[in-house]
């Protein structure tokens, strides 16, 4: 009777060859895609909303840093796939389409997301430098129609960017929450919570440029707004495991006073909210350009957040 169970539930040697827990790699890909979500969001609402005050040598270099941080935590998802002998569902994954899978759809939105900021960068680049391209080389001429109708149709693109980055955003919450068998995961506040912090996250990369003041105290605006929603889906979300079942309990004493809790209140909490509330505050009140501190912690904590809650997950079953 065990044998035929260990072939029906697939934990066997030939089919999954280790049940090994998530590592690093699951993390880092999370924090990274809702990273690239947040940047998504903000610029693209920022641009629509600003008009001629945006600084355009944004819109040329941020789709093109997206796409680097995307691809390197799809690249760490695959090491993590990698690890666990399961390198070839990758393929799998974009031979179908499921409706009823959530990886499915993660996969999808995932690929979707590059032809995104493709158009969003040809859409800020100059038809001249276009141009040039295309006589130097002749398979990027096809470029020059392409990068004239992102520019005629400039807002719906931006529109299109704030849709599917909140699928992003909240996709890498659902990764998480689909998953029964982890009691502390599985909780309908994750997706809007890791969105919320993915935008924090992007608001806060964005400090990091040096752009005009006003500008500048747009995206702290994006940030503090994000961290106080942020803090709220914190709260909803222990809640939600306070008052479950033991073993959502459980979970949630890893977070409030157990092997967690100081990671938790140390870089989730006051490191990657209290610090950038209230620099960002004070950063408000003065004209003086803000310090770097603020945007760096606030990446810390978005960081920090993924780790506590995968390996927190993990550890309840």
């Amino acid at each position: 009777m065990n044998d035929i169970e260990l072939m029906t539930t697939r934990a066997n040697p030939g089919v999954d060859p280790s049940l090994s827990v998530w590592g690093w790699q699951i993390p880092v890909y999370l924090f990274l895609a809702g990273l690239v979500a947040g940047i998504m969001i903000v610029a693209s609402a920022q641009e629509w909303r600003s008009g001629g005050t945006w600084e355009k040598r944004l819109s040329r270099i941020l789709p093109v840093l997206a796409a680097i941080l995307l691809t390197l935590g799809m690249c760490s998802l695959y090491l993590d796939l990698e690890i666990g002998g399961l390198k070839l569902n990758v393929i799998r994954l974009y031979m179908t389409f499921r409706p009823s899978s959530v990886i499915s759809w993660g996969a999808w939105i995932l690929l979707i997301t590059y032809p995104c900021l493709a158009i969003w960068f040809l859409g800020a680049v100059s038809p001249e430098s276009l141009g040039r391209l295309a006589a130097r080389n002749r398979p990027f001429r096809l470029l020059r129609p392409v990068g004239q109708w992102a520019v005629r149709n400039r807002r719906q693109i931006l529109v299109l960017n704030v849709i599917v980055g909140t699928c992003l955003g909240i996709y890498t919450g659902i990764f998480l929450s689909g998953m029964v068998a982890r009691p502390v995961w599985h909780s309908g506040v994750l997706g809007p919570l890791f969105l919320i912090s993915g935008i924090s996250a992007g608001a806060a990369l964005l400090g990091l440029f040096r752009v005009h003041h006003g500008l500048t105290r747009s995206f702290i605006k994006w940030d503090m707004a994000a961290l106080v929603a942020e803090s709220a889906f914190l709260a909803l979300f222990l809640l939600d495991n306070s008052t479950g079942t033991a073993s959502h309990r459980a979970g949630a004493e890893l977070f409030l006073s157990g092997p967690y809790a100081g990671a938790f209140f140390g870089l989730v909490v006051l490191a990657g909210i209290v610090a950038p509330l209230v620099m960002g505050w004070a950063d408000l009140t003065k004209r003086a350009k803000p310090p770097l501190l603020a945007p760096v912690l606030g990446l810390v904590g978005g960081l920090a957040l993924r780790f506590v809650i995968v390996f927190a997950g993990q550890a309840v079953s």
